[in-house]
């Protein structure tokens, strides 16, 4: 059944098979987790770990890092973001993944219990528990929670998560290349109004202050970086384009008055060369 190929994808430790692989493999492997190599095939079909649609995922936006207290590394968790702006992914291929021993504990909706706040589905990511003093309780649904240090740790994962949410913010602020692509092609169809209007609200998020200082995760630093030269870049874009504008719109307005002078009469027309009708004349005709 379709529940237990998911159940099975989910729980058991599979092999990775998706683009970030080679991020994931390195970095489990600096914290002596070994890679899964379980193979486990249904109806013929090898399966793999999540996520189930790596397409989806903005390929610059792996992030890992870990996380300690009491001067040991207590958990391993690394994410990546959607490409599309304020779209919540879908079944198991969004939410964090609680991974002890490599077998997942609870479900993707399990860490909601650390989220403070709102949160969007807008991530995959998983929370290795390196811990061997916190345990996973015998229903495997979540931690036992009363050992000495496993309240520190799961403090710093709501803080983690709450970091997070701030990226998402972040990267929705300053990834607007779908809004430019939606402009120019309303400017193809000749929708002019439309795509000065797409530009200009696009132009005034990008232009916003944007507050990256408030983001503390040191690993984040060089996706922050990215999304600012995103953002910079659609900036020139939409300025770019604007400058066509103008310039396809100075050139249909010579076009025109051109037409109108050409029906004036002699003397009219000796009257207009005091006027924008014959400059623009001259424009259309060095042009042409």
């Amino acid at each position: 059944s379709n529940t237990l190929y998911r159940d099975l994808r989910i729980v058991l430790p599979l092999p990775i098979n998706n683009k970030f692989r080679g991020n994931i493999i390195e970095n489990l492997t600096k914290y002596n987790i070994d890679e899964p190599k379980f193979a486990i095939f249904y109806n013929n079909e090898k399966l793999f770990s999540p996520p189930f649609d790596e397409s989806v995922f903005d390929n610059d936006s792996f992030i890992c890092g870990i996380k300690k207290a009491k001067d040991n590394t207590n958990l391993f968790v690394y994410w990546v973001v959607t490409s599309y702006n304020n779209t919540n992914l879908n079944n198991f291929n969004s939410g964090f993944l609680f991974k002890k021993n490599q077998f997942t504990v609870g479900d993707n909706n399990t860490f909601k219990r650390f989220v403070k706040g709102s949160y969007n589905y807008w991530n995959f990511g998983e929370i290795h528990i390196l811990d061997s003093e916190i345990k996973e309780n015998a229903s495997r649904n979540f931690f036992e929670i009363n050992t000495g240090h496993a309240k520190e740790l799961f403090e710093s994962i709501s803080d983690l998560l709450t970091q997070i949410q701030k990226i998402n913010r972040i990267k929705s602020a300053c990834d607007k290349h779908s809004n430019i692509n939606t402009a120019v092609k309303l400017l193809e169809d000749e929708k002019i109004t439309l795509a000065k209007q797409k530009l200009d609200s696009t132009m005034k998020i990008l232009s916003a202050k944007k507050n990256n200082n408030v983001v503390t995760l040191p690993e984040s630093k060089n996706y922050l970086e990215i999304l600012d030269k995103r953002r910079t870049d659609s900036l020139h874009k939409i300025q770019e384009l604007e400058d066509n504008m103008k310039q396809k719109d100075t050139e249909r307005t010579d076009v025109e008055l051109n037409k109108i002078y050409e029906l004036l009469s002699p003397q009219f027309k000796n009257i207009a060369k005091n006027t924008q009708l014959y400059v623009a004349m001259n424009n259309y005709n060095a042009k042409n």
